[in-house]
């Protein structure tokens, strides 16, 4: 019959089809997908901006003089050695200037790689908790929140030291769950992230897996841990800089990089960089816009299932320690809480991925659009009465709180459609998507006259010699070294630093605002010759006395 010859061609048809893939492929394909979309995303204008001054010229700095000496050991800025950080960020940094070239593209795309990287990574932690379904949105979250975009695309340690502690907890949970291989991952990554930002690594890695072991039932599984070889690949990875760098140095450099920038950063406040012991949270709350408004009943499941499940126990405890940590640590600087964003993300998709209904997301996105229209009025009002930034900046910060607002209140609207599955959380990361779109390519750029010194030290490299004995008056020196190629520079940070430096630099050159200049005393003023200058800067000559 011919029914029943169609029948078995089909039939015959599946049997010879390829077999479908796996669901390990299928979420590593996915994963790959997500990182190539966040990389494009994040590549989007990478070098359109001049660098930040402090961080970003800095480390820029140092990279180009890594490439020049080709000193790979010790870190070298201003003409002395600068041991606040182990270097492979900055190895990093000089293999991209060495490929394509010394520019600010260059400077921003590592943190940009391990910034995309964590995303994809995000998603794997998601389906390796047995989550999948929330997955997508832990990604989401983790890449399109305001703190984690941001720094992804400065040139900056910090999404490239989330990634390595991200993938060392990564590996701990896979070796906890019997895999031996990720024991590998969990001590070589333990490794990669002392290279990266120092000890914190570790201290990272067994603040968040101890209490983890310590609340559960499984204590006997430690006994399975390969402590012998994992803690030598460990300390071959992450202390080989150290070894080498006492080896060259001696105890000056033990005192400064594990004594003042490492056990100093916990007992005393470095650089002058304090805080209360609140900061971080309206810093993470602002950090983690809009997603933070999903935070707090995706803590309250986390808790409500933490003795019954491992997975969301060891994300509350990644919450949880490294919050109380930085809060009482006297070292205190807004950035640190980025450290929190992976696993709140993750904690975000987690408690999604539990939604039997989308209602419950409605009050949290209606709070955001009503925070974020706030913000965009304040914003507005704030602009009104600042004289010093362009009104084109906070114009475009005006427009991108107020698209945020449309986007979630659109989401939260979408909620309570019958048959809109994905709507709610689509639309708010649209809102998110064009709201860090228009912070990243509108509102950084209009700041640009008000915040960089490239004009600056094009006019100083005209105006003195190399040789001549330079100083800047202010805050901004780091982007003067940058951007002047030029070194060392003296910074002067107040009046009386600054007449010592004029009384025992006859000769020398000075940078500094020509408010500044106009507030200056008479007296120190008769010393000071103009040579030339920007609309905003003046270059001066100190008179021989």
């Amino acid at each position: 019959h011919p029914a029943c010859a169609a029948a078995r061609a089909r039939c015959s048809r599946r049997r010879q089809a390829p077999s479908p893939p796996t669901d390990a492929r299928v979420h590593a394909g996915r994963a790959a997908l997500l990182f190539l979309g966040a990389l494009l995303l994040l590549l989007w204008g990478l070098g359109n901006n001049t660098l930040w001054s402090r961080d970003e010229t800095t480390y820029a700095d140092i990279a180009r003089q890594m490439l020049r000496d080709g000193d790979w050991l010790t870190l070298h800025w201003n003409g002395r050695p600068w041991l606040n950080h182990p270097p492979l960020f900055y190895w990093l940094m000089v293999v991209d200037f060495r490929v394509f070239g010394i520019s600010e593209w260059a400077a921003r795309l590592p943190a940009a790689v391990f910034g995309a990287a964590g995303v994809s990574l995000a998603y794997l932690w998601c389906v390796a908790l047995g989550r999948p379904r929330g997955a997508v949105v832990a990604a989401l979250a983790l890449l399109l929140n305001v703190q984690y975009f941001m720094e992804s695309r400065m040139a900056i340690i910090d999404s490239t030291f989330l990634f390595f502690i991200s993938l060392t907890l990564f590996g701990f949970w896979l070796g906890w769950q019997g895999m031996q291989r990720g024991w590998l991952l969990f001590f070589s990554a333990c490794g990669l992230s002392c290279l990266a930002k120092g000890p914190w690594g570790v201290v990272f890695a067994f603040g968040v897996g101890v209490p983890f072991v310590m609340l559960g039932e499984n204590r006997s599984r430690l006994a399975a841990v390969p402590w012998g070889w994992g803690l030598s690949l460990t300390a071959l990875i992450g202390g080989s800089w150290y070894v080498a760098g006492a080896l060259r140095h001696g105890e000056g450099f033990v005192r400064t990089v594990l004594g003042y920038y490492f056990l100093g950063r916990m007992t005393t406040q470095v650089e002058h960089q304090g805080g209360p012991i609140w900061l971080y949270v309206p810093v993470l709350l602002a950090g983690f816009l809009p997603w933070s408004f999903l935070l707090l009943p995706a803590l309250r499941t986390l808790w409500t299932q933490w003795r019954n499940h491992e997975g969301s126990r060891l994300i509350l405890c990644w919450i949880v320690v490294p919050f109380i940590g930085l809060s009482l640590a006297s070292t205190k600087l807004p950035s640190y809480a980025g450290f929190l964003l992976p696993p709140c993300a993750i904690a975000v998709g987690v408690w999604v991925d539990g939604l039997r209904e989308r209602r419950p997301l409605a009050l949290p996105l209606a709070l955001a659009a009503a925070f974020s229209l706030s913000l965009a009025a304040a914003v507005g009002w704030w602009g009104s009465t600042w004289v010093d930034i362009s009104q084109e900046a906070f114009a475009a910060a005006q427009h991108a709180f107020f698209i945020l607002a449309v986007g979630l209140a659109m989401g939260a609207g979408a909620a309570w459609l019958p048959r809109a599955p994905l709507a709610p959380l689509s639309l708010a990361a649209a809102g998110s998507l064009l709201f860090l779109l228009t912070v990243s390519l509108g509102f950084v750029p209009a700041l640009e006259p008000s915040r960089s010194l490239q004009a600056a030290a094009r006019v100083l490299q005209v105006a003195a010699p190399r040789e001549t004995p330079k100083a800047f008056y202010g805050p901004g020196v780091f982007g003067l070294i940058f951007y002047g190629d030029d070194g060392p520079i003296d910074e002067l940070v107040d009046e009386a630093a600054l007449r010592a430096w004029l009384d025992s630099t006859p000769g020398g050159v000075l940078l500094l605002r020509r408010d500044t200049f106009a507030r200056l005393a008479p007296e120190v003023v008769l010393h000071l010759v103009p040579l030339a200058g920007t609309e905003r800067e003046m270059v001066v000559r100190v008179r021989p006395q």
